[in-house]
């Protein structure tokens, strides 16, 4: 796709991405930006510095980091954004429990503790679907087998379940 502007499909049929952005992420140089931050360097007034890191480190290879028209560094994400993540989560999950006409409501409170629980500095926010995947469906699961959570039903978390997470 970097060198021709194309590629092929799962059919084999070739597809044109001349007229597409793409955006890559990556967690490369999380640790040296969390660093910076430590000692109160602001990661993004340094990009070079950070981009050389990630090279030296052969983290990428100098080939690869060349057909990148720009490279962004970002700061890692406060606890209120990681909140904010978290609840659109927890919305997507909204969604499919709408879908079977069980209607969840989500929390500020539940977002946060899916944040304690998930948010991993090292991976970012990623680990969050999983937290979210691993507890909280799971509690909402085992109300359904059980029983005490139906099709027509609305709930939210108590308190306790949010702590219990």
């Amino acid at each position: 796709i970097l060198d021709e502007g194309f590629f092929s499909d799962g059919a084999g049929k070739r597809v044109s991405a001349r007229e597409a952005m793409i955006i890559a992420t990556s967690n490369a140089g999380a640790s040296q930006i969390i660093d910076l931050l430590k000692v109160g360097r602001d990661p993004a007034a340094i990009q070079g510095e950070v981009v050389d890191k990630i090279r030296t480190d052969g983290i990428f290879s100098p080939e690869l980091l060349n057909r990148f028209d720009a490279i962004v560094v970002y700061h890692p994400l406060s606890r209120d954004q990681l909140a904010q993540v978290a609840m659109l989560l927890l919305k997507e999950l909204k969604l499919k429990l709408e879908v079977n006409e069980i209607h969840f409501e989500p929390s500020e409170e539940l977002a946060h503790r899916v944040v304690d629980i998930g948010y991993d500095p090292v991976f970012g926010a990623r680990p969050m679907r999983r937290a979210i995947a691993d507890r909280v469906e799971q509690i909402i699961a085992r109300k359904v087998l059980e029983g005490t959570l139906n099709r027509g039903d609305s709930f939210t978390f108590s308190k306790e379940e949010i702590e219990a997470l």
